[in-house]
């Protein structure tokens, strides 16, 4: 009788040891890194510049990209060959008739994000920013899973210094970010990643080679870089701006991005200007114009300002009045102290299209500057920080890796 016992005790000792060793085998596999965040392009391409490294890096990696849902998020996701899930989010309410909506489709988001990172049997979080990242890395610090922050901006969100204490790393653009987050953090200036042809023409413009043939280069290039995000204060008065300089144009050429849903509304408007602008929904290939673009004049959100910076381009910055604002305005405020850029804030309709008219009238007649702000742009460009903030991911996954195979 006590030989049976001891024989049962031993079968339930192996049998803990067997299943206990199994689940061990099972997790050794390809680490799964999720990028969240969305709400604009320029939020995204950071994630997609490090996943491509990590792809040639780290062996069968596993990359997916959560964001809201927008038809274009899931097209240039999928066209670097990552996988997207949208995730039910909304970003902050501008009146109390949004606020239950908020509510409800971010607590939604938060819950699918949980279940998604335990069926996934996801790695490593890295969060891109914006009210699309906030649900799912904090699902990531309710399960335990290790996150990355990459801040983009020089005021961070409140989103983001609320997650950074239990953030392994934040990967910041700029230094002052530093004096807004606690204390404990881990905060380590990056620089923010940009698009790897944007990192070509970098090194093309460090060394003064240009890519395009000044021979056949007749015309002086103005871009507008507008979204449909936007407050729409670009598209709305840019036309009536352009009207009025028609005579400063002469010998420039003008393409306007206006995003979806505005480009039909600005061609009008630039019919009815009788001025020849090219308007375009999106900009293909952006860094092939801004290769060839002498002055653009945009928003400074982190992600515009590293391409800018990159490619060696003078703006002038024009901070959306919405709810980044704020964090709009510490960003140029970088630029323009630096000597990289000019600033005109959204006052009345009446003193921004007078002041757009005056700042860029100086800057269509003084090569000079131009070419100093350009200068100054380059000074401020951070062309390895792709394979920064790839190294320390790298890091984080290998970690979880060897972990889970102990």
């Amino acid at each position: 009788m006590a030989a049976d016992k001891t024989s049962f005790a031993l079968i339930r000792v192996l049998r803990g040891q067997f299943f206990f060793y199994k689940p061990q085998y099972q997790t050794v596999a390809a680490p799964h890194i999720i990028f969240a965040g969305g709400g604009s392009l320029c939020q995204l391409y950071p994630g997609l510049a490090v996943a491509e490294i990590l792809r040639q890096k780290v062996p069968g990696i596993l990359v997916t990209f959560t964001g809201s849902g927008r038809a274009v998020e899931r097209n240039v996701v999928r066209d670097a060959g990552h996988r997207y899930v949208a995730l039910p989010c909304r970003p902050a309410p501008q009146g109390p008739l949004e606020s239950l909506r908020f509510l409800t489709d971010n607590v939604a988001g938060y819950w699918a994000a949980r279940w998604m990172l335990k069926e996934q049997h996801v790695s490593l979080v890295v969060g891109l920013g914006g009210y699309a990242s906030a649900g799912l890395v904090r699902a990531a610090q309710g399960r335990g899973i290790p996150y990355i922050l990459i801040e983009q901006n020089a005021l961070p969100s409140q989103t983001n210094r609320w997650l950074a204490p239990q953030a392994q790393v934040v990967c910041a653009a700029w230094d002052c970010a530093r004096a807004h987050f606690a204390p404990r953090t881990n905060f380590q200036v990056t620089g923010l990643p940009g698009r790897q042809a944007f990192e070509d023409l970098y090194n093309l413009r460090s060394r003064g080679v240009m890519r395009r043939d000044a021979s056949l280069y007749t015309e002086q290039r103005l871009v507008v870089l507008s979204d449909e995000n936007d407050d729409q204060t670009l598209n709305n008065y840019l036309p009536e701006v352009f009207r009025q300089l028609s005579a400063d144009l002469a010998g420039w050429r003008i393409v306007h991005q206006t995003g979806e849903r505005q480009l039909a509304a600005v061609q009008d408007q630039y019919a009815a200007a009788n001025l020849d602008v090219l308007t375009v929904a999106y900009a293909d290939r952006l860094e092939a114009v801004l290769d060839e673009t002498e002055l653009v004049i945009g928003r400074p959100t982190g992600g515009s300002l590293t391409e800018l910076c990159l490619s060696r381009t003078p703006g002038v910055l024009v901070p959306d009045t919405g709810v980044n604002f704020s964090q709009q305005r510490a960003n140029a405020e970088v630029i323009r102290n630096a000597g990289g850029s000019t600033v005109v804030e959204r006052t009345t309709p009446e003193q921004f299209v007078r002041q757009m008219a005056l700042e860029v009238r100086t800057l269509l007649h003084d090569q000079w500057r131009r070419q100093s702000m350009a200068d100054a742009m380059l000074r401020l460009a951070t062309p390895d920080a792709n394979d920064r903030v790839a190294a320390i991911c790298a890091e984080y996954l290998g970690g979880k890796t060897l972990r889970r195979a102990a």
